[in-house]
C-alpha cells in the first residue's frame, strides 16, 4: 500500500524535526546550547518537500481527492491554531520571568525572534501530527 502524498509530507516533516532535535542534543554537550541551536538549520529541509515528493502524473490520474483536501485543510487549521497559542505563550514567558524574578520589565531584543521560530516549528509539526491523526481516524471510520 502506498502512502498518500500528504502523509509522505507529514512523515518527512516529523522526521526532519526529530533529526534536528537529535542533532541539537548531540551538539549541546560538545558546544554551548546556543551554538548547538545551529543544528536547527536541518529544518531548512522542509523547503525541499515539493521537489522531493514530486511524482509524474498522467492526465486523468487522481492522486488526491476531496477527503484528502479536507484532511489537509483541517490539519493546517489545527497546526496554525496551536502555533498561535505557542506564540502567545512564548511571548509572555520571558516577560513574566523577567518582571517577577529579575525586576526588569523589558525583554531583550535578542529574544524577540524566539517566539516567531517557536510558532513556526509548532505550526509545521502540529500540522503534520494533525494530518496523520486525521488520516488514521478516517481509516478507523472506514473500517480499514
Amino acid at each position: 500500500m502506498t502512502l498518500q502524498p500528504h502523509k509522505k509530507h507529514a512523515w518527512f516533516t516529523l522526521g526532519v524535526f526529530a533529526a534536528a532535535c537529535v542533532l541539537i542534543a548531540i551538539l549541546t554537550p560538545v558546544t554551548s546550547f546556543h551554538a548547538a541551536l545551529g543544528g536547527a538549520g536541518v529544518l531548512g529541509l522542509w523547503g525541499i518537500q515539493p521537489w522531493l515528493f514530486r511524482k509524474k502524473v498522467r492526465p486523468g490520474d487522481v492522486t488526491v481527492d476531496e477527503r484528502d483536501h479536507r484532511i489537509v485543510e483541517r490539519g493546517t487549521h489545527i497546526g496554525f491554531a496551536a502555533s498561535y497559542l505557542a506564540f502567545v505563550v512564548a511571548c509572555l514567558i520571558p516577560w513574566f520571568y523577567l518582571s517577577l524574578y529579575k525586576d526588569n520589565e523589558t525583554v531583550s531584543v535578542h529574544l524577540l525572534t524566539v517566539p516567531v521560530w517557536i510558532a513556526f516549528i509548532v505550526a509545521m509539526v502540529g500540522r503534520a501530527v494533525a494530518i496523520l491523526l486525521l488520516y488514521g481516524r478516517e481509516a478507523d471510520d472506514a473500517g480499514e
